[in-house]
């Protein structure tokens, strides 16, 4: 053992008294002193000499910015921005080893309801701390590639909020905007993706003139320093910078105390555990019932023996991190209650969660548990107090919020509560119908429902089909407007193709505000497309949203802003694409090889002239749109994870007042569009505009509506896909190794298509002119051996792996697979036939193969199109 002589110690701890003695009258921490600058800059000073260090905080209220163009994800960008954009006149390079040099640390962050930059140091570098922080707050000048790295972490950001819906804060944003469906507190809610990939780096200046300014921050220090010389510091270094006219934020609309506005919504994210989070209305930060609130927190997690640990863990052990936080805003708060759990269905314990709130008024803390309360939470205080950091935060939020005094208060307030005011505001929050529960269960306890396509037709003649899609985050929609292509006559085709083009336009203009104000505020994306067979409009929106984008998207169709003006606008759209298309090379022979197999069904627009579009007038379309927009011509598809059948009677609600008439698409189609060519033929046609020749070549066979049988799925749809891979569609094809072989090879594509007016298996080379009579050689001796062409069972896997990779990567996204859907619905389809479609493949045979060569590859047309001398 060492032994230390006694005069030692003596000498020891008459140094540390000494010291101890100098230091005392430097532990005195003064209260907080404020100035206001001539420029508005607030700025709040303590003094605080039990360290040689400071802390700083520039924070700014970035509220009202947020409400006008909330959830786009711009904070997000200038927040990353803060962390690595350079400055006027300085790289960050150069600002980031300048203040190393002197141990100066910049932290940053930033939401609804502020932006702080901030700034810990020695107390005796104040200048270069307050220095730094006027150029993070007013002198940053990004460039593009810090604007592209930015908005990269931000899109990163958006993507793993989905997979730590918890600690990423995503599932409390949404609890806001349940709780709260209004403007104000939609900013809140998740960020949206869409906003997020359109900003660009033009848009970060409407935000720094908006946010920051001097008159819209203040300015917090925290430290070994004197009030007046931070004042004075302050002044020299902010002075010289301008105010700005600011917006005063609108007042939030009330609303009726007993409105009822419970909320429940269950979804499945890629997470590992089920994620569950309840909110309650709560005050907000310069409610007089802020202290209750956040007594109440404390007693249900922050003091020792809480109501988290003795009622909740204890009846439900399996339950993990257990949280109760009270989170005041503005003008409104919320209170949270979340866990998260291993378990499949966690309903046991979020029900006894809501009625053990409902009942909490009844026994308020008392006595001495009530003053155990009182001081757990003081003690909390003052423990994040002692991080100057976090005490500046404090404050700097608090006199955001509206006066610094309350975050300094907060402490004697908790003395002032009493039971009764305990009990009331309990009954306020928890004991009404206004909460919301959100609950993220792992997409492996998602089950698909047995039947999950149903089908109805309305009364009106509207046909509905809707698809329960285990896995979707969103919901996908589609209406579809059939054309008649079958016995149409040309005029009624002109009129179909200029109604759905005008529609199209209407949908897809970007400058539409209404319109486009409409789908933001219901959370949609739309689109519409008209492919000669229909007109398809295609809306993705989230779940809960579906019943407000049916309406929205039934009241446009049946009332859509059509005037004169628009109609003149559209008309001159169709004919400048109707010129573009007709001018491409390859145009003629598509149409040739289209008419030539269905003549006389008005398939193509190869005889329309300007002067038949010019005909048609403002008064006719509206007459035909009113007789073609009926329920007899539309088919509506909905899908996603959902409930199947309580989502095919909200279709069936929504629509049944739709519009009714006879309609001007039929279904009857002449029986040979579902037959064989009767002959082989072949014949050219002169083109223009291209340097190169085209060899088109065409099969008619059944249609899907016609295909009565598994076994005629296979040998046909199944068969020909087979044969399509082989020919045109694999890396490999036959035809394009073949006429690489004679090197008359530029380009091959080729098409499979099934419908109720017709099918088509064609494909089209592009060739050289001085190989036409070659190739053409070439692909009749291919075509020839079609029906002796030995197939394997690998070719036939290939061709099943290929098409059923196609139709799955088609069909992820739900409204792809609303839209085939529909497409199935207006073709006359049975409901479960996507499912069979998907699983055709794998009973597809040899003998199936070889029955379709013999019996639907013998006759073809065949289109040679020469380019003109």
């Amino acid at each position: 053992m060492k032994i230390i002589k006694s005069d030692r110690i003596i000498v020891v701890l008459a140094l540390m008294f000494s010291l101890v003695g100098m230091t005392l009258p430097a532990l005195v921490k003064s209260p907080p002193e404020k100035a206001l600058l001539p420029n508005g800059l607030r700025v709040i000073v303590v003094e605080d000499k039990s360290l040689p260090v400071a802390a700083a905080g520039l924070i700014f209220n970035s509220s009202v910015y947020y409400q006008k163009n909330c959830n786009s994800g711009l904070g997000r960008i200038y927040r990353s921005l803060l962390e690595s954009a350079g400055f006027a006149g300085e790289s960050r390079y150069d600002f980031n080893a300048r203040l190393e040099k002197v141990g100066i640390l910049n932290e940053f962050g930033g939401g609804q309801d502020m932006f702080y930059a901030a700034a810990t140091g020695n107390a005796d570098q104040l200048p270069l701390i307050l220095e730094s922080l006027c150029r993070l707050g007013f002198s940053l000048k990004p460039e593009a590639k810090d604007f592209d790295t930015a908005k990269n972490e931000a899109v990163r950001y958006v993507a793993s909020a989905r997979k730590f819906p918890q600690s990423t804060g995503l599932i409390e944003r949404m609890i806001w905007k349940d709780l709260y469906p209004d403007q104000a507190v939609e900013c809140r809610g998740p960020i949206n993706e869409e906003k997020l990939a359109k900003i660009e780096l033009s848009d970060l200046k409407a935000f720094a003139e908006t946010v920051f300014v001097p008159n819209n921050a203040v300015l917090v220090v925290i430290g070994d320093v004197s009030a007046s010389d931070v004042f004075a510091a302050s002044m020299q270094q902010f002075g010289s910078l301008q105010a700005s006219v600011l917006e005063t934020p609108e007042p939030k609309k009330a609303d009726a105390a007993a409105k009822s506005r419970k909320t429940e919504v269950v979804d499945f994210l890629d997470i590992e555990e089920t994620e569950v989070l309840i909110g309650f209305e709560a005050p907000g930060y310069n409610d007089p019932d802020m202290p209750p609130a956040f007594l109440w927190q404390a007693s249900m997690q922050d003091v020792n023996y809480s109501w988290l640990e003795t009622a909740l863990k204890k009846d439900f052990p399996e339950l993990k991190n257990p949280f109760a936080r009270y989170v005041p805003g503005r003008d409104r708060g919320v209170f949270l209650i979340g866990f998260s759990s291993r378990e499949g269905n966690v309903s046991r314990p979020v029900n006894m969660i809501l009625s053990s709130l409902a009942n909490l008024y009844m026994n308020p803390p008392k006595g001495n548990e009530m003053r155990r309360v009182a001081e757990m939470m003081q003690l909390k205080n003052l423990e994040k107090r002692e991080s100057r950091l976090e005490r500046v935060f404090d404050l700097g939020f608090a006199e955001l919020m509206g006066n610094f005094r309350i975050a300094e208060s907060i402490d004697s307030a908790y003395d002032r509560v009493t039971s009764t005011d305990m009990q009331r505001v309990a009954h306020q929050m928890f004991s009404n119908d206004r909460y919301a529960v959100r609950i993220f269960y792992p997409l492996k306890y998602q089950k698909a429902e047995e039947n999950p396509v149903k089908l109805k037709t309305l009364p009106n003649g509207a046909r509905a089909i809707v698809r329960s899609f285990a896995g979707s985050e969103v919901v996908g929609l589609t209406l579809l407007f059939g054309v008649d292509a079958c016995t149409a006559n040309a005029n009624d085709r002109r009129m179909t193709r200029l109604v759905a083009e005008m529609v199209a336009s209407y949908i897809n203009d970007n400058e539409n505000r209404r319109l486009n104000n409409r789908l933001d505020d219901i959370a949609a994306r739309l689109e519409a497309v008209f492919n000669n067979d229909s007109l398809i409009i295609s809306a993705r929106t989230k779940k809960q949203k579906l019943p407000e984008l049916l309406e929205f998207l039934k009241n446009t169709i049946v009332r859509p802003d059509f005037s004169e003006k628009f109609f003149k606008t559209t008309r001159a759209k169709v004919l400048d694409r109707f010129d573009e298309e007709n001018n491409k090379p390859h145009t003629a022979v598509v149409n040739s090889l289209i008419e030539g197999m269905y003549p006389g069904m008005n398939l193509t627009f190869k005889n329309i002239s300007r002067g038949d579009f010019d005909n048609i007038t403002y008064e006719m379309v509206g007459k035909f749109y009113r007789e073609w927009a009926v329920a007899s011509n539309l088919c509506i598809s909905a899908v996603g994870n959902f409930d199947s059948d309580k989502t095919l009677e909200m279709i069936s609600n929504t629509f049944a007042d739709f519009p009714t008439g006879k309609g001007v698409v039929t279904s009857q189609c002449p029986p040979w569009a579902g037959s064989p060519l009767d002959k082989t033929e072949v014949k050219e046609i002169a083109i223009q505009g291209s340097e190169n020749a085209f060899i088109a070549v065409g099969f008619r066979m059944k249609q899907f509506l016609n295909l009565n049988s598994r076994e005629e799925l296979r040998s046909t749809f199944g068969a020909n896909s087979v044969f399509s891979h082989l020919l045109f569609a694999s890396s490999n094809a036959l035809i394009a190794e073949e006429l690489k072989k004679i090197d008359a090879y530029r380009g091959l594509w080729g098409y499979y298509l099934t419908n109720k007016l017709s099918s088509v298996f064609s494909f089209y080379a592009v060739v050289p002119v001085d190989k036409v009579d070659a190739a053409k050689k070439v692909i009749e001796d291919i075509i020839a051996g079609i029906p002796q062409m030995e197939v394997s069972t690998d070719n036939i896997q290939a061709a099943g792996h290929k098409l059923r990779s196609f139709f799955n990567r088609v069909l992820e996204k739900s409204d792809a697979q609303s839209a085939v859907l529909a497409n199935y619905l207006w073709n006359g389809l049975r409901p479960d036939f996507l499912e069979e479609i998907l699983s055709i493949y794998s009973s597809v045979t040899i003998e199936d193969v070889k029955k379709s060569a013999r019996e639907n590859f013998n006759r073809y047309l065949m289109i040679i199109g020469r380019p003109k001398k």
